[in-house]
């Protein structure tokens, strides 16, 4: 099992949290969101992992240098309060276990007893969010809410494993399987993740608008350069 550092941040004091965990999966779903999330609401910085098994760099913020894997945490005027866990980086395999176990660790000295992990996907034809977890009461909830369970079938990487282990460790771990983009980042079914999550962790308020503009921009920019390579290919003269 691969060694994980811990480096501690701000303490905060928090009340029933609940942790979103966004890592950079199909579409870069989580990651995105949770890099937006705790921008917007300027979430403290509360810990952070690192390893020799991640790929060496550090991520530099208003100047300061973080860790490759950070947890933020979020007091709200309505419990439950927010922890995200998010990174740019997806582990090797052989890393996933160790890390997810440190993660649950952190989470759980961190008071936190539900999970919701965002897994972008692209098996799926239709916008519906599927799910799976660990509580029965919560997966209800998530279907009374138009979200699809998943009877059958696989979940891979950490979500996965923190499926089990979370499970084990006694934890509401909840996986919401996001249809995205698989062959670039995907801001707007980031967007598009926040009004089924808001149900699942009411005290999330925030607005989708600045995603849904960061996906119009990228939108146009590739329409542009594709419209820009067919007047080039156009244009192109073939000699024999």
């Amino acid at each position: 099992m691969s060694d994980f550092k811990v480096i501690r941040g701000e303490e905060l004091e928090l009340r029933s949290p609940v942790a979103i965990i966004g890592f950079p999966t199909v579409g870069l779903v989580g990651s995105i969101l949770a890099s937006y999330v705790t921008k917007t609401k300027k979430m403290k910085y509360l810990a952070g992992i690192t390893s020799g098994d991640l790929p060496p760099y550090t991520l530099i913020q208003k100047g300061e240098p973080f860790p490759q894997i950070r947890i933020y945490g979020l007091r709200t005027r309505k419990r439950p309060d927010i922890v995200i866990v998010t990174s740019e980086v997806a582990p090797k395999p052989e890393a996933c276990y160790g890390l997810t176990h440190t993660i649950l660790e952190e989470l759980k000295e961190l008071g936190v007893t539900k999970i919701v992990a965002l897994e972008g996907v692209a098996d799926y034809p239709d916008s519906s969010y599927v799910v799976c977890g660990t509580d029965p009461e919560t997966l209800k909830f998530a279907k009374k809410n138009g979200m699809k369970v998943l009877e059958e079938g696989l979940v891979r990487g950490m979500t996965g494993i923190m499926l089990f282990e979370g499970k084990e460790m006694g934890m509401d771990v909840l996986a919401m399987l996001c249809p995205a983009n698989a062959n670039m980042p995907d801001p707007r079914a980031s967007a598009a993740v926040i009004e089924p999550l808001s149900k699942l962790v009411p005290s999330l308020k925030i607005e989708s608008e600045p995603l849904l503009k960061e996906a119009e921009e990228m939108e146009n920019k590739i329409r542009t350069e594709v419209q820009n390579n067919v007047v080039h290919n156009d244009n192109q003269q073939i000699y024999g």
